[in-house]
């Protein structure tokens, strides 16, 4: 990632949903919410974000806090 310096940080607050993509519900009606409201807008699983940020080179990927909405 050449936009981030070697040891930088990257911080994702997001409603996240579990990998089958239908729960915990405030994320799913988000993720439904931005599907209606936007182009390509969704919600997320932590393994769609995880592949993502490996994928461009990010390692050492840790969840620090995850709330049950």
């Amino acid at each position: 990632m050449a936009a981030l310096n070697p040891g930088g940080k990257i911080f994702i607050h997001e409603f996240i949903l579990d990998n089958t993509m239908d729960k915990p519900l405030f994320p799913a009606l988000f993720s439904l919410n931005m599907f209606l409201g936007t182009k390509q807008g969704q919600s997320y699983s932590e393994q769609q974000l995880t592949d993502m940020l490996t994928r461009q080179g990010v390692k050492d990927i840790e969840t620090i806090g995850k709330l049950n909405c």
